[in-house]
C-alpha cells in the first residue's frame, strides 16, 4: 500500500514537472546576448513608438529622483528615498509631504507610492519600518504595519492592483515571493509561495518588477520568466534568458519599463575587466520583434532616448526619463 502511494505521489510530480518544462517552452523568449557597444546599435525613430513628448521642468531640485508617480493633477516625487514632494502637473512646486524621521507622518527611507483617485489619499511605503503611511492633501493621516509573523521576510516595493497592493517580498534565507494587501480589510494573501533559496542564489535574490499591459508584472532572475499577475495569480508572458557564462562578459538587468505594446530592458553590459556600459533593448509583445541595443532617435535631443537615460516611470500608457541639468529637473514625458 506504501509503495502504491509513493509510486502515485512520483507520477504527479512528473506529471507537474513535465507540464510546467512544456508550457515554459511555448514562451516567447528573449537572449541578452553578448554585443559590441558602437557596431550593434540600433536607432529607432521616437514617433514609432510614441504619438505624444512633453517637457515638464520641476520647480525646485532637491537631489536624486529614486521614485516617482504620475496622478490625475499631480506628480508625487521621492528624492533620494527619503523626501516626498508634491508638484502640479505642469511642475509647480505645491509642497513637501513631511520628512525623514521616526515620529508620526515621517519615514526613513522611502520605496513606493499609490495614490487614490477615489478618496484623495497618497500610501507610501517605508522600507526601513515595513509601514504604509497615508496622507491627504499633506497631511498625515495614518500608518499601518505591513508584516509577516516571521523575523526573516520583510518587503521591498509594492504596485497598485485594482484596489489592492502587490508586494515584492525580500528575505534572508527564501526566494523572493509575491503578497497582496487588502487596503480595505488590510489583510494579505500570499499569491506565491516561500521556498528555501539554495545556495548562492543571493545574487538573485531581487527581480524586476514594473507595469506593463495595465498589469503588475515580475521578472523572476531565478529562472528568467516574466510574470504578470491577473486574478491574484502569476501568468508566465515570456522569457528574458541571459547568455552569461563564467568566462563571457555579463549581463545585468536594471529595470523594465514599458510603452504601449514595447518594453524597455534597460541593463548592464559588463566585460571581462569589469567596466559597465549601460544599454537599452526593446520587445514589442505584438510582433515578437527585439532589438538588443538601441537608441530612440528625435529631433530634439532633449527627448531622444539614449542607453544612459533614466527611464524612472511607466504604467504601460505613459514613459517617464529624468534629466538633470545644473540645478534643474526635467520630466520628459512619452505616451501612446
Amino acid at each position: 500500500m506504501i509503495n502504491n502511494i509513493k509510486n502515485i505521489l512520483l507520477i504527479l510530480v512528473i506529471l507537474i514537472t513535465t507540464s510546467f518544462c512544456n508550457n515554459k517552452k511555448n514562451l516567447h523568449s528573449i537572449t541578452l546576448y553578448d554585443i559590441n557597444p558602437v557596431s550593434d546599435l540600433v536607432e529607432i525613430p521616437l514617433d514609432s513608438i510614441a504619438k505624444k513628448t512633453e517637457i515638464i521642468q520641476i520647480d525646485s531640485s532637491i537631489g536624486y529622483i529614486t521614485g516617482l508617480i504620475e496622478t490625475e493633477n499631480h506628480y508625487f516625487v521621492i528624492w533620494r528615498s527619503e523626501q516626498i514632494s508634491q508638484y502640479s502637473r505642469n511642475g509647480e512646486f505645491i509642497r513637501n509631504i513631511y520628512c525623514k524621521g521616526r515620529g508620526p507622518g515621517e519615514y526613513i527611507a522611502v520605496s513606493g507610492l499609490y495614490f487614490n483617485e477615489q478618496d484623495s489619499t497618497l500610501h507610501t511605503f517605508d522600507f526601513a519600518q515595513q509601514k504604509i503611511i497615508i496622507y491627504k492633501d499633506g497631511q498625515f493621516v495614518e500608518s499601518r504595519d505591513v508584516l509577516l509573523n516571521e523575523n526573516d521576510v520583510f518587503f521591498s516595493s509594492f504596485y497598485p492592483c485594482d484596489s489592492n497592493l502587490i508586494f515584492y517580498s525580500s528575505s534572508t534565507k527564501n526566494n523572493p515571493f509575491i503578497v497582496q494587501y487588502n487596503i480595505k480589510n488590510r489583510e494579505l494573501e500570499q499569491i506565491t509561495e516561500k521556498s528555501e533559496m539554495i545556495k548562492d542564489d543571493e545574487m538573485l535574490n531581487e527581480g524586476a518588477h514594473f507595469l506593463f499591459n495595465d498589469n503588475p508584472t515580475y521578472y523572476s532572475l531565478l529562472n528568467d520568466t516574466v510574470f504578470s499577475i491577473i486574478n491574484n495569480k502569476l501568468r508566465a508572458d515570456f522569457l528574458i534568458k541571459n547568455f552569461s557564462t563564467p568566462n563571457s562578459s555579463q549581463i545585468s538587468i536594471i529595470c523594465l519599463r514599458s510603452l504601449g505594446e514595447n518594453l524597455f530592458i534597460h541593463y548592464f553590459h559588463i566585460n571581462q575587466e569589469n567596466k559597465r556600459t549601460r544599454h537599452i533593448g526593446l520587445y514589442n509583445q505584438k510582433s515578437f520583434e527585439y532589438n538588443q541595443n538601441v537608441e530612440i532617435t528625435s529631433l530634439d535631443p532633449q527627448t531622444a532616448i539614449k542607453p544612459n537615460s533614466r527611464l524612472i516611470y511607466s504604467n504601460g500608457k505613459i514613459l517617464i526619463k529624468v534629466d538633470y541639468e545644473e540645478n534643474c529637473t526635467y520630466l520628459v514625458r512619452y505616451s501612446v
